[in-house]
């Protein structure tokens, strides 16, 4: 299970890869972290995002329309969830994606 606490400087939270200047988050590493519930829209505002691990967790609910302004991105890496729908056309707005894991969901 992960643990943040709001009085730690979000770089060094467990998982949140931040760049040279603390400024920019290019990176989420959560696999396996016991999260829950549904991927927020809100994920389409960290627009520096490059990579995105949320294997082996209990998301559920389908993926956010939102990801398509994710640009940056270029893993998405969604295997063994619960993720049910379609995977939104918006994706191919993510033009540097190379990677996307969906393994083990219902898509």
């Amino acid at each position: 299970m992960i643990l943040w606490n709001l009085k730690t400087p979000l770089c060094n939270w467990q998982g949140v890869f931040c760049n040279t200047n603390k400024m920019r988050v290019p990176g989420l590493a959560l696999e396996n972290c016991g999260l829950t519930g549904t991927i927020t829209p809100h994920i389409g505002n960290l627009s520096f995002l490059q990579v995105l691990d949320l294997k082996k967790n209990v998301f559920h609910g389908s993926i956010p329309v939102s990801m398509g302004k994710l640009f940056r991105l270029k893993m998405l890496i969604l295997a063994a969830n619960n993720i049910q729908g379609h995977i939104p056309s918006s994706l191919r707005d993510c033009s540097s994606l190379r990677l996307l894991d969906h393994l083990g969901n219902m898509l």
